[in-house]
């Protein structure tokens, strides 16, 4: 009896200390007045776009390299092969990773408080601005056809040309467009006719470069 009494003891203890053992503790950050050193290679793209090499050195204020600590990337345009997922640094103190893009980007690396931008740009192609969607008519009788028009300019408010905006729709009835991208011309526009809306208040976006704008369709009848 006194054998069986200790191995259930055991078997108490034992069960707390394994499910402290499978909790993972967060990634440690960079410390306070710590500084990101952050590359891109290249940081010119062909047009039609490609990959560019992100690096992120950390270092803290006495210039010391920081290794083993979370680094966290993030861009406004085209995507990340970290996929947002914390990357973390080496004996050096580096974490990496990859954009693709089609278009110009902004590609920032942050760890705690330490914070970094750099930009890659795409055939020349300053950044995206502003994106405008205008679309004719935006109410009606089911099923409901538009034409949209959309501008995109750049962060100096001139027209922005080769950018490609990608186009979406609440109303899965509608012509199938969702995912379907664009690219505009020298003036900066493209022009795309939607067919077959039915739902009440569904939603028409475009978006390049993490900006993005959106109309709101009104079914007024059957």
């Amino acid at each position: 009896m006194r054998t069986r009494r200790m191995s259930r003891m055991g078997l108490a203890l034992l069960v707390p200390a394994l499910l402290l053992a499978g909790c993972d503790e967060s990634d440690p950050v960079a410390p306070p007045d710590s500084t990101i050193i952050l590359s891109a290679s290249p940081t010119t793209l062909p047009a039609g776009g490609g990959d560019s090499n992100i690096s992120a050195v950390v270092i803290d204020a006495n210039g010391v390299p920081q290794d083993g600590v979370a680094v966290f990337f993030s861009t406004n345009a085209g995507s990340l092969a970290s996929q947002g997922t914390s990357q973390a640094t080496d004996g050096n103190g580096r974490a990496v990773d990859v954009l693709s893009t089609t278009q110009s980007a902004q590609v920032d690396a942050q760890s705690g408080d330490a914070m970094k931008q750099v930009t890659v740009t795409v055939g020349g192609q300053l950044l995206v601005g502003e994106v405008t969607l205008v679309c004719t008519p935006v109410s009606g009788n089911a099923p409901l056809s538009t034409t949209c028009d959309i501008h995109v300019s750049d962060t100096n408010f001139q027209d922005l040309a080769g950018a490609f905006v990608a186009v979406d729709f609440t109303d899965t009835g509608a012509d199938p467009l969702d995912g379907s991208s664009f690219r505009t011309d020298t003036n900066g526009n493209a022009q795309f006719d939607v067919a077959n809306l039915t739902l009440d208040n569904s939603k028409i976006t475009a978006s390049a470069g993490g900006k993005f704008d959106e109309v709101t369709i009104d079914i007024t009848g059957p």
